[in-house]
């Protein structure tokens, strides 16, 4: 018994205690591994709830500070985990705090929202991309930086617009430079205007170039309503996740070339699959609708 523990690397009590505890008890699944960390600051887990709770970015060091306890940091981690807590942080912009704003975006939840099909809904937004874009992160033995080479003040931008729909993006386009008002308006009457139908309900971002007339009135002559939705909102826009996927294959491979650059993301509408579209709506945060998130636009063409 005890060289059959040994060829399992259990230790050679484990058997025998296993077999002692079956016949005294009758259990035969293995028991759940104890963290001994978390016991020396079982009596101070109310307290680092709290604190965590008033400060959540706390680091392990300054929450170590605060309690004035001597415990290794990876002691803390354990407690936190304990306490069901990860960590992890989401900005948002400071200016949902102003009074304006919150009865704003809360109107929308309450009146604009129901009344959008997520079915219907067309989402339209703008990104940066530039030739000096890799991946942030790399593997790399202790104490040493993994160093990636980018251009350093020669690198291309261009800014990429496109609509995302439950099922598809579409109306891409690529620019060189900023979107200005003139070329705003240029995209929605020569991209965008062509895949609205009449009867859909059409908002874009609070900016000053998406309020010029001549975009709005392009809109509405296809007999679509437009309606701005709550400033400061990016945290209501599923496109994001969209963009942060394409962004991510520019980190990876790289494009050190304007052309390339344009091409990678000219292929936009054909790098997402149907499902995968429908599934950037409710991880963005919404339940049963679109309306959460900001440059929305509903439309009957599909």
């Amino acid at each position: 018994m005890r060289a059959y523990a040994m060829d399992l690397r259990a230790g050679s009590p484990s058997v025998p205690s296993g077999v002692q505890r079956r016949r005294e008890t009758g259990e035969t699944a293995p028991r759940q591994a104890r963290d001994t960390r978390v016991p020396k600051l079982r009596p101070h887990l109310p307290t680092i709830r709290t604190l965590l709770a008033a400060t959540p970015d706390v680091t392990l060091a300054e929450l170590r500070d605060e309690l004035r306890v001597t415990a290794a940091l990876s002691t803390l981690w354990a407690a936190a985990r304990s306490l069901g807590l990860t960590f992890k942080k989401v900005a948002r912009a400071t200016g949902q705090d102003r009074p304006d704003v919150r009865a704003t975006r809360d109107a929308w939840r309450q009146e604009t929202a129901p009344a959008l099909d997520p079915n219907r809904a067309v989402l339209v937004d703008e990104t940066g991309a530039n030739t000096a874009m890799g991946r942030r992160y790399g593997y790399t033995p202790w104490g040493e930086p993994v160093v990636g080479a980018v251009p350093n003040g020669h690198y291309k931008s261009r800014t990429f617009t496109a609509a995302l729909r439950a099922d598809r993006v579409t109306a891409t386009q690529v620019l060189d430079g900023p979107m200005a008002a003139d070329r705003f308006r240029e995209y929605v009457t020569t991209v965008l205007v062509p895949t609205l139908r009449p009867g859909a309900w059409w908002s874009w971002a609070t900016s000053g170039a998406t309020r010029r007339p001549g975009g709005r009135a392009a809109v509405e002559a296809t007999g679509c309503e437009l309606r701005f939705l709550p400033p400061y909102s990016p945290d209501w826009n599923p496109i994001e996740l969209a963009f942060a996927k394409r962004k991510r294959g520019l980190r990876s491979d790289g494009y050190r070339a304007a052309p390339t650059l344009v091409n990678f993301l000219a292929l936009a509408r054909t790098a997402y699959r149907p499902e995968e579209c429908a599934a950037y709506i409710p991880i963005a945060g919404t339940d049963n609708h679109l309306l959460r998130h900001h440059r929305l636009v509903t439309s009957d063409h599909r």
